[in-house]
């Protein structure tokens, strides 16, 4: 027999034990864009969106089995913009960057859970702020859209608001996050500061305890991050609880939130105190939700205290595709700001504690 016949033979042979031992990789996505008219104060945007029920991605995960129990773990996930750049004609969108969302690799068992380092959400942003809101922290409804930050404007002079990045993902991370305990689930990160001279500057530390047994589920979080980049010394800290009930076709959800500021500029330590309150009800390929949040803060004035009022509906045309439309609404007291989230829209100068509202109609589909 010829030797290249024989070669491609014996490759072709050992072709399926070769990729039983490789990675199991697979890559996933969402795609989600719409319509959106939007207002704060006297300013307007009416346009293309994105992200209104679940945040566009682009990503590949994998796993391989390394005996024992024992399994090694990667997930890279980019921020992708099908729309292109917002308020631009002919510009590119966000470019496929896996340091923008998710990066991580790890080792998982089923007796000890997971280990993962490199980027990633902190457990109590992920496992009670965003499970616990019937928009998913995503569009003009996203209940984050007063709770990330304390958002206080010209009232404050900016500089005693919380960061709102603080509490959402973290890099140079690890992560631990436990098997099911008979319906008790914990996890527990730390990031590096990574600063020079041991500096505590940057570092993250956050967890959750959580107990689910099927139709109601009850979450306890905590989260703490030295120096949010805005005043140097300036600590952020955020307790959080959350639960679920499922009745029937209805589903409520709620969640409180104490977020605080310390060695704030002028020596000002800033505080919040967020409740939030949701139903929803889910007939066949129809769902309805109404959500309800509201945010008071220790600031002079009510600078800072805000409500925001959220109605969703959303048509699944299958387990993929879903239909949606969205309206919410924010009433800021004197000193806030709050807006409802989409790309370039900004409070009227001068106009801070006027309302902010939104509708988008959009479509999302998950690949």
């Amino acid at each position: 027999m010829n030797k290249k016949l024989l070669a491609v033979a014996v490759a072709a042979a050992l072709a399926p034990a070769f990729a039983a031992a490789q990675t199991n990789v697979t890559m996933f996505g969402i795609v989600d864009t719409g319509l959106t008219w939007a207002k704060a104060g006297n300013n307007k945007v009416t346009g293309m969106h994105q992200d209104g029920i679940a945040s566009n991605r682009f990503g590949v995960r994998g796993s391989e089995d390394l005996g024992g129990g024992l399994r090694a773990n990667f997930h890279l996930e980019s921020t992708i913009g099908p729309n292109g750049a917002a308020g631009t004609n002919g510009a590119s969108g966000t470019a496929v960057d896996f340091s923008t969302r998710l990066g991580t690799v790890g080792l998982s068992g089923a007796n000890w859970g997971s280990i993962n380092m490199g980027r990633q959400y902190t457990p109590a942003f992920i496992n009670i702020h965003t499970a616990y809101d019937l928009f998913g922290t995503n569009g003009v409804g996203a209940v984050s859209n007063i709770t990330l930050g304390i958002n206080a404007g010209a009232a404050a002079g900016g500089a005693n608001n919380l960061a709102s990045s603080s509490g959402v993902r973290a890099s140079n991370s690890i992560k631990w996050d436990s098997p099911n305990w008979s319906g008790f689930t914990a996890a527990a990160m730390m990031n590096f500061g990574e600063q020079n001279n041991a500096s505590s500057r940057g570092r993250e530390i956050g967890f959750t305890l959580k107990y689910n047994p099927g139709n109601w589920s009850v979450a306890l979080g905590y989260n703490k991050q030295d120096d949010n980049g805005l005043v140097v010394n300036n600590d952020v800290k955020s307790w959080m609880l959350g639960g679920h009930v499922n009745i029937s076709a209805f589903k409520i959800v709620a969640g409180y939130q104490s977020l605080r500021e310390s060695g704030g500029a002028g020596g000002v330590n800033a505080r919040a105190r967020d409740f939030w309150l949701g139903g929803q009800y889910a007939a066949g390929a129809h769902t309805v939700k109404l959500e309800y949040t509201r945010r008071n803060t220790n600031l002079a004035g009510n600078v800072g205290d805000a409500n925001q009022w959220a109605l969703g509906y959303i048509y699944a045309f299958s387990k993929r595709t879903d239909a949606y439309a969205t309206y919410a609404r924010i009433g800021n007291k004197s000193g806030s700001n709050y807006m409802v989230g989409t790309a370039n829209l900004t409070q009227t100068a001068g106009a801070i504690g006027q309302r902010s509202s939104g509708l988008q109609f959009g479509v999302k589909h998950a690949f």
